[in-house]
C-alpha cells in the first residue's frame, strides 16, 4: 500500500469562498495559537468534501503563512497541491520525495476526470472477473 504525507511552510495564500460551516472546526486550534505550533493531521479529508477539503487546505495555509507547520497524512489530491508542499511517498521502500504529477492518485483521479466512462467500465470488467 503506498501512501503519501506532505509537509508545508511558508506558502502562497489560497483563498476559498465557499464551506466556511466546514471549516469552523479546523479553525479554533489553528487561530487559537496565533498560527504558530506544529500540527499533525491523520486523513483530515476522509470526511470532506471536496469544497470542505479547498476549505481545510485554505486555512492550514493561512496558519501556514503565519508560521505553523504541518505534518498531513493524506490521499487527497487537493490537499498534497498545496503551493510549497514538500511530499513524500510511502512504500515498501521506505519514505522518498516526490512530485505532485507523478503520484499514483494524482495520475488515477486526472485519468477518471479526463474519462470517467473507461475507469468505469474497467471497474466493472474487474468486479466480473472477482466474482468468478
Amino acid at each position: 500500500m503506498t501512501g503519501s504525507l506532505l509537509t508545508f511552510r511558508y506558502m502562497a495564500t489560497f483563498r476559498s469562498t465557499r464551506s466556511r460551516t466546514a471549516s469552523l472546526s479546523w479553525r479554533w486550534p489553528l487561530t487559537d495559537s496565533g498560527g504558530d505550533g506544529l500540527y499533525l493531521l491523520d486523513e483530515p479529508e476522509a470526511a470532506l468534501s471536496v469544497t470542505g477539503a479547498l476549505a481545510l487546505l485554505a486555512i492550514v495555509t493561512r496558519a501556514a503563512n503565519s508560521g505553523a507547520q504541518f505534518v498531513i497524512a493524506t490521499h487527497s489530491p487537493v490537499l498534497l497541491a498545496a503551493p510549497g508542499a514538500q511530499i513524500y511517498e510511502l512504500d515498501e521502500e521506505g519514505i522518498n520525495s516526490a512530485v505532485y504529477d507523478d503520484l499514483e492518485g494524482v495520475r488515477q483521479m486526472r485519468g477518471f476526470l479526463d474519462a470517467p466512462d473507461r475507469y468505469l467500465r474497467q471497474i466493472m470488467i474487474d468486479s466480473e472477473a472477482g466474482d468468478g
